[in-house]
């Protein structure tokens, strides 16, 4: 498989002529990235897919980078 990081900012998107947002685009700040992982971590555990115990862990983290 390959892997393509995503470009930082919009500019560099226009650059490189990537058509997916870039990192400054999908997360403006650091409390709009923690509450999509937040989010994306309860919509797993209602799945089936994470234990509580383990969207506490992915809370910790989020705090930790921010």
């Amino acid at each position: 498989g390959s892997y393509v990081p995503f470009v930082r900012t919009a500019a560099q998107r226009r650059d490189y002529r990537d058509p997916r947002p870039s990192l400054a685009e999908r997360y403006p700040s650091v409390n709009e990235f923690g509450a999509k992982v937040r989010a994306h971590a309860g919509k797993l555990k209602s799945g089936g897919y994470l234990l509580d115990e383990d969207v506490q862990r992915v809370h910790r983290r989020e705090y930790r980078r921010a």
